[in-house]
C-alpha cells in the first residue's frame, strides 16, 4: 500500500518532497534509531565516512543555516551524537536536556524547510519498532500537521504495548480532525480467492483447492502468497506456455499444507539447497536486515556468497534494499528470519553470535559506539558476558549523554544482570547500579 501511494505521490509531486525511514527490530534500543537514515540523508552522510568526515559534513550544513556558533556546535553536538552515537570532535561539554531539545528543534526546521516549497510526506514504517525517544519525537512533530502541509503516514501492527501505540493515542486524541485510520482486516473468502487466482493465473482451479488455501490462510494475504509459492515448489503445478497448470495426477486431499506461516515458512526453507540455506541461516544470525559485508565476513570463504543470496532473492525470501553506500539486504518478512533462525542448533547459533560481534568490531572499529547495542545483543547471545557488559554500558552511556533515559536505563539493567551473571561485583557493579538508579530517578 505505501509503494502504491509513493508511485501516486511521485506523479504529482518531487521526489525530493517524499521521505521514508523504517524501524528495525534490534534498533529499538538505540535513541533515535528510527531517524538515523533520516540524518544522514539531511547531511549527505554515507555509512563508510569516517568520524572526521561526518564531523566535516554536518559542520558545512549547519554553517550554512546557523549564525551563531553556539548554536553551531551546540547543534553539531546533538546531530553526531545520533548519527554517530558520540562527539566526533572537541566541543563543549552540553546538558544532556539541551542536546534533546536541539535534536528537536533540528528536526522540527528540517521538516519545516522540506514543507515549505510544496507539500512533503514523510513515512515511518514498521514504527512498532521504534525506540522510545524516536517515539516521543515523534508525537513532538505532529504539532507540524497543524501549521504547515505535511503528511506522516505511520505503518505499524497493532500492538498496544508497542512504543507505537503512543502515537496512535496522541494522533487520535490532540489531532482528530487531523487523523485518519486505516485498519487493515483479514481478507474475506472472495478476496482471497480473488488473490489465489491473480497469482495463479489459472481459469481451471478446482474449488476445493481454492477452499483449502482460504481454510489455511484464515485471511493472511502473505500466507495465500507462500501457500501457492509452496505448491509450486512441490510441483503441484507446473509451467507452460500459457501459464501455469494443476499436474493431471494430482490429488487435493493428498496435498499437505502446513497449519502455520511459520511452519509453511519452514518447509520452504528445508526445501534449499544446503548451502544456500546455511547461508540464510548466517544472515538470519546478523537480524531482519544485513549488510552484505558481514554476512561475507562470517562466511567460508569457498561460499559463493553472491550466487546463493541470487538463488535466496528469486524464490522471494530475501530482497535487496540498497546498494550504496552499503551493499544491504533485508528478510521479506520477520516471520522468514524466525523460521530460518529457529532452523539453527542453539549450540551453532551461540557461535554464530560470536562470529558477527568480532565481524562488527573489525568491520567498523570507529563506530562501536553506533554500534554498541548490536555488539551488546550479539556477544550475549554467544554467552560472552563480559564483552557484553562492556557493550551494553558503552550504549547507556551513549544515550544518557542525549537524555534518553529510558533506552539508557534498559541498557544498564541488562549490563547489570550479565554482570550478576559473570559473578561481577565490587566497584563495577556498584557502579552500574548508581547510574540505573541515577537514570530512573530522571525518567521519574
Amino acid at each position: 500500500l505505501l509503494e502504491e501511494l509513493r508511485n501516486e505521490w511521485l506523479r504529482h509531486s518531487g521526489r525530493e518532497s517524499w521521505t521514508s525511514t523504517q524501524g528495525i527490530a534490534y534498533d529499538m534500543s538505540r535513541p533515535y534509531g528510527i531517524f538515523q537514515t533520516y540524518a544522514r540523508g539531511l547531511f549527505g552522510i554515507d555509512l563508510d565516512d569516517s568520524p572526521d568526515v561526518i564531523h566535516q559534513k554536518v559542520d558545512a550544513v549547519l554553517r550554512a543555516q546557523l549564525r551563531s556558533e553556539e548554536q553551531i556546535a551546540l547543534c553539531s553536538v546533538s546531530m553526531e551524537l545520533v548519527i554517530a552515537a558520540k562527539v566526533l570532535h572537541d566541543a563543549p561539554d552540553f546538558p544532556a536536556d539541551a542536546l534533546k531539545q536541539q535534536i528537536y528543534e533540528t528536526a522540527d526546521r528540517a521538516l519545516r524547510q522540506q514543507a515549505t516549497a510544496r507539500p512533503a510526506v514523510m513515512v515511518l514504517d514498521d514504527l512498532h519498532w521504534a525506540d522510545q525517544a524516536s517515539v516521543d519525537l515523534v508525537m513532538h512533530l505532529l504539532q507540524l500537521t497543524e501549521e504547515v502541509p505535511f503528511l506522516f503516514l505511520f505503518a505499524f501492527r497493532p500492538e498496544r504495548q508497542s512504543p507505537a501505540w503512543q502515537v496512535k493515542l496522541r494522533a487520535e486524541t490532540d489531532y482528530p480532525h487531523r487523523y485518519t485510520e486505516v485498519f487493515l482486516k483479514p481478507l474475506g473468502e472472495e478476496e482471497a480467492d480473488d488473490l489465489v487466482s491473480a497469482l495463479l493465473n489459472m481459469a481451471d482451479l478446482p474449488s476445493e483447492l481454492r477452499q483449502l488455501i482460504g481454510s489455511k490462510a484464515e485471511g493472511n494475504p502473505y500466507f495465500v502468497e507462500e501457500v501457492v509459492r509452496s505448491l509450486i515448489d512441490d510441483g503441484v503445478f507446473y509451467h507452460t506456455d500459457d501459464g501455469l497448470r494443476l499436474k493431471a495426477n494430482a490429488s487435493v486431499e493428498d496435498i499437505a499444507i502446513p497449519s502455520s506461516l511459520l511452519g509453511l515458512l519452514g518447509a520452504r526453507i528445508d526445501r534449499l539447497e544446503r548451502d544456500v540455506r546455511a547461508t540464510l541461516q548466517l544472515a538470519a544470525v546478523i537480524g531482519r536486515s544485513f549488510y552484505y559485508r558481514i554476512l561475507e565476513a562470517i562466511s567460508d570463504p569457498a561460499v559463493a556468497v553472491n550466487r546463493h543470496l541470487s538463488a535466496l532473492q528469486r524464490v522471494e525470501l530475501v530482497w535487496e534494499t540498497s546498494r550504496l553506500p552499503e551493499l544491504e539486504y533485508i528478510f521479506k518478512h520477520e516471520l522468514a528470519r524466525d523460521a530460518a533462525y529457529s532452523s539453527i542448533l542453539r549450540r551453532r547459533r551461540r557461535e554464530l553470535h560470536r562470529h558477527v560481534g568480532e565481524a562488527i568490531e573489525a568491520l567498523f572499529p570507529d563506530k562501536l559506539e553506533a554500534n554498541a547495542h548490536r555488539l551488546a545483543y550479539h556477544f550475549a547471545e554467544a554467552g560472552d558476558d563480559e564483552r557484553a557488559v562492556n557493550y551494553y554500558t558503552m550504549a547507556a552511556e551513549s544515550a544518557a549523554e542525549i537524555y534518553a533515559n529510558a533506552e539508557a536505563a534498559t541498557h544498564y539493567e541488562r549490563a547489570i544482570d550479565l554482570a550478576e551473571r559473570a559473578g561481577v561485583t565490587g566497584e563495577k557493579l556498584s557502579g552500574l547500579r548508581e547510574r540505573l538508579a541515577a537514570m530512573l530517578q530522571l525518567e521519574n
